[in-house]
C-alpha cells in the first residue's frame, strides 16, 4: 500500500513510498528524520523504533504495545491516551512529552530522561522506571502502584493522588515532591519504614517534630557535632549523608533522645504533613 507520513505542524510530507504498513514503513526509516510526524492512532504494536527521532510527533492514541523503543527521542513528543504496554523504553528521551492517560503496564523506562514530562492520569503500574529521570513530572493521579523506582530522581515531581501501592522508592530522589493524597502507608509493601523515612522530603514541620528529627540526626552525628552547629559551627553533616530530609532550626536545638522511632516516627511525620497514611 501506498504510505504517506506528513508533518504535523507543516504538512509536508516526511516519508512516502509502498509499504506493507505504516510500522513497516518506520522501521525500515528508523533513521529518518521524524521529528514533528503525525502517527496520530498508528499501530505500532511491537515496532522496532530505537533510537528514532520522534521529537515533537504526533502519536496520539497510538498502539505501541511492545514496541522497541530504546534511545529513542521523544522530546515533546503527543503520546496522549496511547498504548505503550510492556513497551521498551530504556534510555529514551522523554522530556516534556505529553503522556496523559498513556498505558506504560510493565513497560520498561530505565534511566528514561522524563523531565517535565505530562503524565496525568497515565498507567504505570508495574513499570521499571529504575534510574529515570523525572524531574518536574506531573503525575496527579497517576497508576504506579508495583512500579520499580529505585534511584529514580523524582525530585519537584507533582504526585498529588498518584496511586504508589507497592512501589518500590529506595534510593529515589523526592525533595520537593508533591505526594498530597499519596497514601504513604502503602509503600510499606515494598519498602522498609526505614526507606520511606529516609527517601521522602519533609521540608518544613512543626516545631515539635522539627526537635525530634534533629535529635534523631544527633544519634548520627554526635552530640557535640550539633551543639557546635547551633552555636554557629559548620553543618554537623559537612562530610557525611544525613539520613533524614527536612528543614532544621539552630533555634530550637536542644540535647535529648528521639521520642518516636520506625512506624510511630513515620505516622507522626504524615501526621504533621498532613499526609494520608491509612490501611486500604
Amino acid at each position: 500500500m501506498n504510505i504517506e507520513i506528513k508533518n504535523r505542524f507543516s504538512g509536508k510530507i516526511i516519508l512516502s513510498g509502498k509499504y506493507e504498513s505504516i510500522k513497516k514503513c518506520l522501521e525500515k526509516n528508523r533513521g529518518a528524520y521524524l521529528e514533528g510526524a503525525n502517527l496520530e492512532g498508528a499501530n505500532l504494536g511491537g515496532a522496532n523504533l530505537g533510537g528514532a527521532n520522534l521529537g515533537g510527533a504526533n502519536l496520539g492514541g497510538a498502539y505501541l504495545r511492545g514496541a522497541y523503543l530504546g534511545g529513542a527521542y521523544l522530546r515533546g513528543a503527543y503520546l496522549g491516551s496511547a498504548n505503550l504496554g510492556g513497551a521498551y523504553l530504556r534510555g529514551a528521551y522523554l522530556e516534556n512529552a505529553y503522556l496523559r492517560g498513556a498505558y506504560l503496564e510493565g513497560a520498561n523506562l530505565e534511566n528514561a530522561y522524563l523531565r517535565g514530562a505530562y503524565l496525568e492520569g497515565a498507567n504505570l503500574e508495574d513499570a521499571y522506571l529504575r534510574g529515570a529521570y523525572l524531574e518536574g513530572a506531573y503525575l496527579e493521579g497517576a497508576n504506579l502502584e508495583g512500579a520499580y523506582l529505585r534511584d529514580a530522581y523524582l525530585r519537584g515531581a507533582y504526585l498529588e493522588g498518584a496511586n504508589l501501592e507497592g512501589a518500590n522508592l529506595e534510593g529515589a530522589n523526592l525533595r520537593g515532591a508533591n505526594l498530597e493524597g499519596v497514601n504513604i502507608k502503602s509503600l510499606l509493601e515494598s519498602n522498609s519504614v526505614q526507606t520511606i523515612l529516609t527517601t521522602i522530603y519533609w521540608g518544613n514541620l512543626s516545631d515539635k517534630m522539627t526537635l525530634e528529627m534533629m535529635q534523631h540526626d544527633a544519634e548520627s552525628c554526635g552530640l557535640n557535632k550539633m551543639n557546635e552547629w547551633a552555636q554557629g559551627g559548620l553543618c554537623p553533616f559537612n562530610n557525611s549523608v544525613r539520613d533524614y530530609q527536612f528543614i532544621e532550626n539552630k533555634k530550637l536545638w536542644k540535647e535529648g533522645s528521639p521520642t518516636l522511632r520506625g512506624i510511630k516516627l513515620l505516622e507522626a511525620l504524615c501526621k504533621d504533613k498532613n499526609y494520608k497514611f491509612e490501611d486500604e
